[in-house]
């Protein structure tokens, strides 16, 4: 209930619902086709691909993820804020970043 612009819910201290999560979006790669490959036989699913990834190059991919979004923290009106991504998806695209330096790193 609002009155005067101030949000009276934020005064009573009553917890969060965290029912409303939104799901995650999947973790967005840089990869190969063999990147892709070695994903696929850990247990990775990924959606059907807007552009076919190249043979010899590089390409994106979206992961497919069920996960719920975890809260972040709660806003002054009471409401929760949510991560981007999961938090499987969230390692996921760091360990694809660390990759992707690592491969351009002179050798």
């Amino acid at each position: 209930m609002k009155r005067l612009g101030i949000d009276l819910g934020t005064l009573t201290d009553q917890p969060v619902p965290l029912t409303d999560a939104p799901d995650c979006p999947g973790a967005s790669l840089r990869v190969s086709r063999d990147m892709v490959t070695e994903l696929e036989r850990g247990g990775e699913r990924f959606l059907p691909a807007k552009e076919p990834i190249p043979f010899n190059g590089m390409g994106n991919a979206r992961v497919r993820c069920s996960n719920r979004v975890a809260p972040l923290t709660k806003t002054a009106s009471g409401a929760a804020q949510f991560y981007g991504l999961c938090h499987s998806c969230s390692a996921l695209e760091a360990d694809n970043r660390a990759a992707l330096r690592e491969r351009a790193r002179p050798k």
